[in-house]
This record gives C-alpha cells, structure tokens and sequence, in this order.
C-alpha cells in the first residue's frame, strides 16, 4: 500500500513539474520588437546606422499572405521570395524564421534581405508562426 501511495505522489508530482506556465499568454501579438525601435535603441552607439529598404528587383517573383496553417485563432501565412527566371535545376530554399525570442516580431522584417537573396536565385520563405503571448 506504501508502495502505491509513493508511486502515486511520484506521478503526481512529475505532472506538476512539467505543467508549463500561461502566465505571459495575453491572446494578443507583441509587436514591440520592429525595425524602428531597434533603430532608436542603437542610433546612439552606431550613429551612421541606416534601416535596410525594400527594393523590388524585377527579376523575382513576391507571393505574400499565402495560407499555410488555420488555427482556432487565426489564419498563419508565410511570403515567398523567388527569382523570374524559370530553370530545370533546383533551387536552394531558404526558409528564414524572423527574431524576437518567439514572443515579438512579425515575418516582413526581414523582406530587403529576402529580395536580395532571391535576386542570387535563391528561394526564400518567411513564415509567420504563433507567438508565445499567442500559445
């Protein structure tokens, strides 16, 4: 019987540990890690700094806000980047997931980077996912 009891409160136990917290989950998106705020933020130390600008090379293709994922919540899309030029060989894909430490940020910050990329003939995908104040 103690045998059991101890096994019970082991298991238990092990439970209580994994749980994982829902303390930092809002239901809303963070938004607060973007280029401008991390421009102010390093302005100071770095004063030529200069924000990287969208150009729209005409040699690739922009599919962007393509479905790829329905949640209870919302939709996930995710941009693809790729060159004009039909071939038969294969390309090189590059899927790039955007930073923020999985609880900010959003899939276009990284879009001159992307049409640079695909402009070398390269294939990039960008997907927007669920942040951790989202799930």
């Amino acid at each position: 019987m103690k045998r059991c009891f101890a096994i019970f409160i082991f298991l238990n136990a092990c439970t209580f540990l994994k749980a994982q917290s829902t303390a930092g989950i809002t239901g809303v998106r963070d938004t607060s890690y973007n280029i401008s705020n991390e421009y102010n933020k390093h302005l100071k130390s770095y004063p030529n700094l200069e924000i990287a600008k969208e150009i729209y090379y005409q040699n690739i293709t922009e599919e962007k806000n393509i479905i790829y994922c329905v949640t209870k919540e919302r939709e996930l899309k995710l941009d693809v980047f790729y060159p004009k030029e039909k071939t038969k060989i294969k390309r090189t894909a590059i899927i790039f997931i955007h930073g923020g430490g999985w609880r900010s940020g959003n899939k276009v910050l990284h879009y001159p980077l992307l049409q640079q990329l695909a402009a070398l003939g390269y294939v990039c995908i960008t997907p927007e996912y669920r942040l951790s104040t989202e799930a």
